[in-house]
Order: structure tokens, then sequence, then C-alpha cells
């Protein structure tokens, strides 16, 4: 369990910027959101600098800067994209909308941080890490996942379900409340981070796709 951790830890704190193979999963990331697009366009989409990118929900036309972050970040966004990709399209254009609006890339970076707060593995600790037992049945899970043979990630699952949870009540709150603006989003998050922790205490990663 502690392994399994340890491997997940590492994966929180090695840079996104430093990694060897972020160039690679930038042009993946870009490949599997532009599924439809002609190879000419998936081609400009892929540049290192392009406005394509903040139609993701980048801040920027460049990727990198939002990427100070650990590699899980980027990593999650790419698990969503191509495991889920029908989904991951619909988030994504709809969080494009003006009746939605946010940026869900960045929305997706900050749910990774904050899980991994949750669960003691950023050095951040503060009151919303949980307990050592949820932590083991956590690690126990993981070590399920990755003997399945399926190539499922339990924190990408859990990071994915939190994606979309996070989507759900902020579209429902802009529904109710349109002049909702993405400063208003931050208790939306906080809110949803809230109910991951708790899901953590007794849920396992079959859970998850519910």
């Amino acid at each position: 369990e502690q392994q399994a951790l340890e491997r997940l830890r590492h994966r929180v704190t090695a840079k996104a910027q430093e990694a060897e193979d972020l160039e690679p999963m930038l042009e993946r990331l870009g490949r599997a959101l532009l599924p439809s697009a002609p190879a000419e366009a998936q081609a400009r989409a892929l540049n290192p600098v392009s406005p394509r990118w903040g139609n993701f929900g980048f801040q920027s036309s460049d990727p990198r800067t939002d990427l100070r972050t650990g590699r899980l970040a980027l990593e999650c966004l790419l698990y969503f994209a191509e495991r889920y990709p029908e989904i991951a399209l619909q988030v994504v254009g709809e969080a494009r909308t003006d009746s939605v609006d946010y940026p869900f890339a960045v929305a997706s970076i900050n749910v990774t941080h904050h899980l991994a707060r949750c669960l003691g593995l950023s050095g951040e600790g503060d009151g919303m890490t949980v307990s050592r037992t949820t932590l083991q049945h956590f690690a126990r899970t993981m070590l399920r996942s990755e003997s399945s043979g399926q190539g499922r990630d339990a924190f990408a699952e859990l990071q994915c379900a939190t994606v979309r949870r996070l989507h759900s009540v902020w579209c429902s709150l802009k529904e109710k409340t349109p002049t909702l603006t993405v400063m208003d989003f931050e208790p939306c998050m906080r809110d949803t981070i809230l109910a991951a922790r708790h899901f953590l205490r007794t849920a396992d990663l079959d859970e998850l796709k519910n």
C-alpha cells in the first residue's frame, strides 16, 4: 500500500513542465479533443502555441503555462479525454458556451491539486486531509486497479468523476442564476471537493462509474 501511495506522490510532485514526455502527452490531448478535425487542423492545434488550446479551457494559447503543478494534472486531463472521449468532448464543449462559461482545463488541473491535498500527497497539510484509514482504503483500491489489467487508474477515475460532478453542479447553478460568473466558481469547487472527500471514506473504484 505504501509503495502505491509513493508512486502516486511522485506523480503529484514531478513537474509536468520538466517531463520528457510533455510534448507527446500534449499532442495526444490535442488529438483526443479534436477527433473529427482534418489532419491539417489537428497539426495547427498541436503547435507549441495555438489559440485552440484556449478552446479547451487553458488560460492562454500555450498550455504549458498552466501546467506548473505536478504531471498528474496533465495525466488526468489526458486520461479523461482518451478513456471517456464522448463525455470529455461534451463537457469541454458545454464549458465554452456563454450559458456555462468556465475554463475546463484550468478547473480540471485545480481538481487534481485539491484531491492530492485531500490524500495528503501534495505536502500541503490542512483540515481537508482524509484520515489514515481512508488513505489506506484508497491505496488498496489503487492496487486492485493496477492489478486488474484493464488500464484503469484509480486516482484518475476519482478525478474524472469529480470533474463531471463539478461540471454538473455548475451547470445547474448557472441555469438557476444565469448572472453567475467565473468569479463565483470557487464555492462550487469547494463543495465538490468536500463531496469527493466524503466519497473517499467508504467508496471503491467500481462506484466511481456512477
